[in-house]
């Protein structure tokens, strides 16, 4: 796990989810260096794990909302 806790120069780039799908055309925008880090991180199985260890908790509320939207929009709407 050495170096998980370093935070790379420009990660900001590469965390932002929008920029890790492979169908949103955000693909071609990252630089070829950022592109091949990326790659590596995608590769390496204790790199993915801890960060999807890290953020559980927006799995967990996503898996929530996708198992719920049909549910919801199928009843009125409420006010506060």
């Amino acid at each position: 796990m050495a170096g998980v806790g370093e935070v790379p120069a420009s990660f900001n780039q590469i965390a932002d989810p929008s920029k890790l799908q492979s169908n949103n055309g955000s693909g071609q925008r990252l630089a070829a260096v950022d592109a091949a880090r990326l790659a590596m991180y995608r590769s390496d199985p204790r790199v993915t794990a801890a960060l999807r260890q890290l953020a559980a908790h927006e799995f967990e509320l996503y898996d929530y909302a996708v198992k719920h939207y049909e549910a919801q929009w199928g009843r009125p709407l409420e006010t506060c």
